[in-house]
């Protein structure tokens, strides 16, 4: 991530984001959906 030009800050900050992702997926507070939108054509 540092090769990439993030700071360390910002390290800590994602990692502390994957771990609340985590947690709120053990316990089902959490989830993931997916939508698919199409236009009519009419």
């Amino acid at each position: 991530v540092a090769s990439l030009g993030f700071d360390e800050t910002f390290r800590r900050m994602w990692e502390f984001y994957l771990g609340y992702c985590e947690a709120g997926f053990r316990v089902r507070y959490l989830g993931v959906s997916q939508l698919s939108l199409a236009r009519s054509r009419y």
